[in-house]
């Protein structure tokens, strides 16, 4: 009996050791593939859903367990435990911004139509809250801004109806390999001028 839960308990630390040293070689093959540069933007990128996704995706039973044990092992947290928390308006007070849109950008005017929000941290992603106060269509458009005067453009719709009192949440996604430092929300549209909207963007990780 004694013999026989020795070779029980050697085979189940090997089994462990095993396991580690597959999630290993498979983070190993992500950052050889390109996918993530560091393991740090493997973490950042890494989430629950994520990993069910390359489960799905990789059939082979040692595979799918690595992917698994990353998970038990708490190097990536459930969408669940995920915290957010909203960014500061520049050039305004507060992490709220309301406005009535004006014209469009003329010779000697400037529209409103840009608000942007500073990131102070990385974050997994954004969310745009927008309501509209008062009318019910609008171009929407939300960017994000990164270091290197690089701008991706994460969402954008044309004459979107939201009714008046009705909000929307917009989600962006950063890139892997780098973080934005503000993050660009553009309302506006001919069709919008004169409606009132409330908007937020909040970080989170």
């Amino acid at each position: 009996m004694g013999v026989g839960r020795s070779h029980q308990a050697l085979r189940l630390k090997l089994r462990k050791l095993l396991l580690w040293l597959l999630s290993w070689c498979l983070m190993k093959l992500f950052f050889a593939l390109d996918i993530f540069s560091t393991p740090k933007d493997f973490l950042k990128a890494c989430n629950y859903e994520t990993l069910m996704t390359l489960k799905s995706l990789f059939s082979t039973p040692a595979v799918a367990a690595a992917l698994s044990l990353i998970s038990l092992l708490g190097f990536c947290q459930p969408a669940a435990a995920q915290t957010c928390e909203r960014l500061d308006v520049i050039g305004g007070e507060g992490n709220e911004v309301t406005k009535t849109v004006s014209l469009p950008n003329l010779l000697f005017f400037n529209s409103n139509w840009n608000t942007d929000f500073v990131v102070g941290r990385p974050y997994r992603y954004y969310i745009v809250d927008f309501m509209s106060d008062s009318g019910s269509t609008y171009n929407i458009d939300v960017f994000l801004k990164y270091p290197d005067e690089s701008v991706d453009a994460s969402y954008g719709v044309r004459e979107r109806s939201v009714p008046e009192g009705e909000a929307i949440a917009i989600r962006a996604e950063p890139r892997v390999s780098s973080d934005p430092y503000q993050v660009n929300l553009r309302v506006g549209g001919l069709n919008a001028e004169g409606n009132t909207y409330t908007a937020s963007v909040s970080g989170c990780r």
